[in-house]
């Protein structure tokens, strides 16, 4: 596991303790994780009731929301701006952090 690789990646510092640890909970991860290849999962799930396997454990239920572009242009770029840490142009302005 490259640990370093991967703190760069991450635009993280660690110190030596943190890569030993960080090294010991992936592969812990990792290991936990491919433990579900040998999981067997029947090809079709079974619902009673002629239910969907979506029901399974509650009611399932549309969620409707008010008929209006949810998409229109520049609705929430006030406020947006407003939060942004530096906004130049009407737009949020960030570091440049991609080098390559």
């Amino acid at each position: 596991m490259d640990v370093e690789r991967l703190a760069g990646l991450a635009r993280i510092e660690l110190t030596v303790q943190e890569k030993e640890s960080l090294a010991r909970d992936l592969g812990s991860i990792i290991a936990y994780v491919s433990e579900l290849s040998s999981v067997t999962v029947p090809d079709a799930i079974t619902v009673p009731h002629g239910g969907s396997p979506a029901s399974i454990g509650g009611a399932s239920t549309n969620t409707m929301r008010e008929d209006r572009d949810a998409h229109e242009p520049g609705i929430f770029s006030e406020a947006l701006l407003a939060m942004a840490p530096r906004a130049k142009g009407g737009a949020i302005s960030v570091k440049k952090i991609i080098t390559k």
